[in-house]
């Protein structure tokens, strides 16, 4: 990772920090491990990026603007793509992130890996456990990929 590349990552995990603060997971654990997890997952600066802001429009109060502003448009219009909207069909929004295509769709594989890892999976009750593995093997799908090739890691 460049010099400029790691300085704009460091930046994206403060701000993920300072939004996530006090956010807990649904196993309890403290929300921000789960961006840092995504992003582990990925090699590319950019998506590094991306993986650790996919959450803040979507879960806090943080302004749109300071995306843009801190990492810029591009980084802003896929936050925003990997953001699910209240009330919104999530076809509708997997469809917007399929249509946003390369960065988007590698940081929601990522996501999806995450939130499936046995031991993430594990510290749920049966019934949750059940509805979100069907939950994202069907986000899995409309992605154009299983689950089994998402937790196979990234295709090189």
């Amino acid at each position: 990772m460049d010099d400029e590349a790691g300085t704009a990552f460091e930046r994206a995990v403060s701000v993920a920090r300072h939004f996530h603060e006090g956010q807990r997971d649904k196993a309890g654990r403290p929300y921000i491990e789960h961006p840092l997890a995504v992003a582990a997952f990925l090699d590319d600066d950019g998506d590094r990026i991306v993986a650790v802001l996919h959450d803040v429009l979507e879960d806090t109060d943080c302004p749109p603007g300071l995306i843009a502003e801190e990492f810029g448009a591009g980084v802003l219009d896929d936050v925003v793509a990997l953001t699910h909207r209240a009330g919104e069909p999530r076809r509708d929004y997997l469809g917007r992130i399929a249509a946003r295509g390369g960065r988007a769709v590698r940081v929601k594989c990522a996501d999806i890996r995450h939130n499936t890892q046995p031991a993430r999976l594990a510290a749920l009750d049966r019934p949750t456990r059940d509805r979100l593995l069907a939950k994202y093997r069907e986000s899995a799908a409309a992605l154009g990929t299983t689950l089994e090739e998402i937790h196979a890691g990234p295709r090189r």
